[in-house]
């Protein structure tokens, strides 16, 4: 997917696994360093919507914190937002799951 992101979103469609889509993502953003920044920013920006989409809490936190990870040497910013959003996502479920 590194060397081809078109035909990795291409293939990228096909999968039924939203893991192993955001997966895909991250490997072809992560490429060989040749992408553009903004093409880089894009990938991780579908990659984080598609990690706020899984259905499991764990999960879903899990992928956020390591695309947000990966967002950090290319957007501060970005990754600053997708730290927060699992953050919020966070706060919802234990606010819907008192513990006494």
């Amino acid at each position: 997917f590194a060397l081809v992101p078109r035909k990795g979103l291409e293939i990228l469609g096909q999968m039924e696994s939203r893991d192993l889509r955001v997966q895909a993502l991250r490997r072809m953003a992560q490429g060989n360093g040749s992408l553009p920044r903004e093409e880089t920013r894009r990938l991780l920006d579908q990659a984080a919507d598609e990690a706020a989409r899984m259905e499991g809490t764990k999960e879903k936190l899990q992928l956020l914190k390591e695309v947000a990870s990966d967002m950090v040497p290319i957007d501060k910013e970005r990754a600053q937002a997708t730290y927060l959003k699992a953050y919020q996502i966070a706060e919802k479920e234990f606010q819907a799951r008192p513990v006494f």
